[in-house]
């Protein structure tokens, strides 16, 4: 058991180890547009069919996440694209949580047939991003959509 690390060695080590990417310095200024009450309606539902079965996030959360070059960034990170894309938990990167970038988002809950309901907002892109818990083992999520609705490709683990 290693009990010191010298600091040059463990910067380098760390470096060496870690998966984290490099992400943007989050500013607040990029998404106070979302901030301003506006008229948008955003409705949907997260809903996927596996082996025959459909499952959806009921009682989970909907976050909702106004795009900035910080957002853009961090959804690259996690699913290699800003377009759509889904992830069993599992295969999540690890990312530092910025406290501003998390209270930028808006959340609601699904409803038990896996509708959502954002009401309010301002004109913009936005991400998307919820949970669907499977039948079986593993989660599948979360979602994330810049443009329309993408659905989710799960898979069992």
């Amino acid at each position: 058991m290693l009990k010191y690390l010298p600091p040059a060695l463990f910067v380098a080590s760390g470096a060496a180890l870690s998966q984290e990417p490099a992400l943007p310095p989050f500013k607040s200024a990029d998404v106070s547009w979302a901030t301003v009450k506006g008229r948008g309606v955003l409705t949907g539902s997260a809903i996927d069919r596996i082996d025959g079965t459909e499952t959806n996030c009921a009682d989970m959360p909907v976050n909702l996440v106004p795009r900035s070059a910080y957002a853009d960034a961090r959804m690259k990170a996690i699913y290699g694209t800003i377009e759509a894309g889904s992830k069993p938990n599992a295969e999540i990167p690890t990312l530092p949580s910025n406290p501003d970038y998390q209270a930028s988002q808006l959340k609601v809950n699904c409803d038990r047939d896996g509708r959502f309901k954002f009401s309010g907002l301002a004109a913009g892109t936005y991400y998307l991003s919820t949970f669907i818990l499977l039948n079986g083992p593993g989660i599948c999520g979360p979602w994330q959509v810049s443009r329309g609705h993408a659905p989710g490709h799960c898979r069992r683990r």
